[in-house]
Formats: C-alpha cells, structure tokens, sequence
C-alpha cells in the first residue's frame, strides 16, 4: 500500500514536470513567431520607407503581410494550447523559480506584442502619408449638407 502511494506521488510529479516543460515550450514558441512577426514588420517599414509605390514593391508587401497572418494564426492556436493548460496545471505550479520564470517568459510576449502593435501603428503612418501626398486632399464638389439632404428624400418614413 506504501509502495503504491509513493509511486502515485512519483507519477504526479513527473507528469507536472512534463507539464511544466511543456509550458514553457509552447510560451518559447509563442516568443518565436511573435520575434518573426516583429522582424516581417520592421523589413515592411524599411520597403514603406522607400518610394515603393514608384518601385512596385507594394506586392512584396502584400506577400509579406499574407505570411504575417498565417503567423498570426500560428500564433493564437500556441496562445490557446498555453491557455488550455495553463489553466488545468496552475494549481501544481509551486516552484518558485519556475514561475518565476514562467513569468519572466510571459512579460517577453507582452514587450514582443507592443513592439509588433507600434510597429504596424508606425507602418499605418507611412502609408497615410504616402496616400496624402500622392492623391492630395480630395475636395466633395458638392456640399455635403446637401447630400443628406437629397438621401434623406429617398428614406423610407419610419412607422
């Protein structure tokens, strides 16, 4: 019966360590797309920084922003597997050093996200400024006091 209870206890310890190690695989994987992710936005902001519209560079873009969202998708379905068991295992997580560094990891992903978040903000930027000074500020001919009036004439009165 001894015998019995102590391997239990060894089988809970091991499968916590497995859980643990597993943790902190899936948060290191999240640290690497977020890193790739990171790295495509700043080579976007370098191409947006030259005359891409003139250099037809705006399809590179597009093919890099089309590989961004395949990360991005690879990134929430490893988000939701560290979620997942995260939440059936935060309970035996006891070790001091290891959330320490669980936390550690953690805070790595937020500073990776608001990188990647400022980034593409700085990247919007680019572009709007491209935009203005391409096309100009666009005047409407007519006022626009004047075209809700006209489209108020076609709706429908409310019962």
């Amino acid at each position: 019966m001894v015998v019995m209870d102590i391997r239990k206890e060894e089988c809970s310890l091991t499968n916590d360590t497995a859980n643990e190690m597993i943790l902190l695989n899936h948060i290191k994987r999240v640290i690497e797309i977020l890193s790739q992710i990171e790295g495509i936005t700043l080579n976007q902001q370098q191409i947006l920084a030259t005359n891409y519209l003139e250099d037809n560079a705006f399809e590179t873009i597009e093919e890099m922003s089309n590989h961004k969202e395949k990360l991005t998708d690879d990134l929430e379905l490893e988000e939701r597997k560290f979620e997942r068991l995260y939440m059936t295992t935060k309970s035996t997580l006891t070790d001091k050093g290891y959330v320490a560094k669980l936390q550690h990891e953690i805070a790595r992903v937020l500073k990776l996200k608001d990188s990647v978040i400022l980034l593409e903000q700085a990247n919007m930027e680019l572009v709007e400024k491209d935009i203005k000074e391409k096309i100009g500020v666009m005047e409407l001919q007519t006022p626009p006091q004047v075209i809700v009036n006209k489209y108020k004439k076609f709706a429908k009165p409310s019962l």
